[in-house]
């Protein structure tokens, strides 16, 4: 598989950001089926198939499972204001196009089906249409990497924008955010608006912060010392600014571990970007 060694560009977080990720229940119940009136197996069955043999049926059994009304609540306020001023919903996934095509836009297997099958089911509750513009041009397979390798390989997406609508960003999970965050500059950079992003699930099952918080910059720059932030445009491609929560959370979490091994952070972070980057494109 081939991917996308940085620059990254992302666009500045801005006050019509949405605030957070929406999320409906934990990642390992939606895995294991707990509460499925089903057996276990049937149930981890049924996710497999859903997942990774892009079984459009069993994704949807999925997302209809495991919705609550308070997360659908959620984004309906979440996007309230926007339908208010009259802009169209559009609902738009990280991997676009799964209902017309067997394959993306490299050629590869599309094999989940989970984030097609939560923006069917949200476009019923909030209206308006499907995304059939934007598609992402670069797949690196994040799910595989570890979340320091992440931020060098990155997700690409292309395709044209609606500043007059609202996009609904959805997907099956949050972690680090760093998806939804490049889906969201691709949006953004060509005018667009978004009023919500939501997915079904988190590890904890609790809606993710999206935007950086300024305490977890001011905590990154403490550990990391000040100069993070040249350091990350010349190795990321934005400003470290721009990372979302998650991904700060990530980073802070790793320098913790580095200088628990009373190793210089900053140093040891730019031999981890090098080891990632003399693999190559694999």
């Amino acid at each position: 598989m081939t991917r996308r060694i940085g620059p990254h560009y992302r666009v500045p977080w801005n006050d019509r950001d949405p605030s957070y990720v929406r999320v409906s229940v934990k990642y390992d119940i939606v895995k294991s089926g707990a509460g499925d009136r089903g057996s276990g197996r049937v149930s981890q069955q049924r996710y497999r198939a859903a997942k990774f043999q892009r079984d459009f049926e069993a994704a949807a059994v999925i997302v209809d499972q495991f919705t609550k009304d308070e997360w659908v609540d959620r984004i309906v306020d979440d996007m309230l204001p926007f339908l208010e001023e009259g802009r169209e919903p559009i609902v738009v996934w990280p991997m676009p196009g799964f209902a017309g095509s067997d394959f993306d836009h490299d050629g590869k297997p599309v094999t989940n089906a989970l984030p097609a099958a939560i923006a069917a089911y949200l476009v019923e509750i909030v209206g308006g249409t499907l995304n059939e513009s934007i598609i992402q041009i670069a797949r690196p397979g994040r799910t595989k990497l570890s979340k320091i390798q992440r931020f060098l390989f990155q997700p690409k997406f292309e395709g044209e924008v609606d500043p007059s609508a609202v996009y609904l960003v959805v997907d099956d999970a949050c972690t680090t955010g760093g998806t939804l965050a490049s889906l969201r500059t691709h949006i953004v950079n060509k005018g667009g608006v978004i009023g919500a992003i939501a997915t079904l699930c988190s590890p904890n099952g609790e809606d993710c912060p999206f935007p950086l918080a300024s305490e977890t910059l001011e905590m990154l720059l403490r550990s990391y010392g000040p100069d993070l932030r040249e350091f990350w445009v010349e190795e990321i491609g934005h400003a470290v600014e721009h990372l979302s929560e998650g991904e700060g959370r990530t980073l802070r979490g790793w320098g913790q571990e580095q200088n628990a091994d009373r190793q210089p952070i900053l140093l040891a972070l730019r031999a981890k970007f090098d080891k990632v980057r003399s693999r190559g494109d694999e």
